[in-house]
């Protein structure tokens, strides 16, 4: 996958997959090429359980991911900055889940 980011283009679009053998963490996207189809990455932990929940809501043909840089010299889970783009709908909540509760008592945001 190294060899194959290096060929990789600003603005290419790139393609979602859900990892559902994972065993640490049952909502992982992998991250993959059109032609031909590498796997280059995985979407950061932080982002894939609304990801997921994107996904389901507005049907992944409604959904696109697309490169905006690409930075060789940094560490390999960091050298891709990606686009994630599609519709809100309506009622949806992002970050909802108890992991990302503040734990900042009194804090008002």
């Amino acid at each position: 996958y190294q060899d194959r980011i290096k060929h990789l283009k600003e603005g290419e679009k790139l393609y979602l997959m859900k990892d559902v053998q994972n065993k640490v963490d049952k909502y992982a996207l992998g991250l993959r090429t059109d032609d031909p189809v590498e796997i280059v990455g995985y979407c950061p932990r932080f982002y894939v359980t609304d990801f997921n929940k994107l996904l389901e809501l507005n049907t992944p043909e409604k959904v696109d991911v697309s490169i905006v840089k690409i930075n060789l010299d940094a560490p390999k889970q960091l050298q891709l900055l990606c686009k994630f783009e599609t519709f809100w709908p309506d009622g949806f909540q992002p970050f909802d889940k108890d992991e990302y509760t503040l734990i900042v008592e009194g804090y008002d945001g």
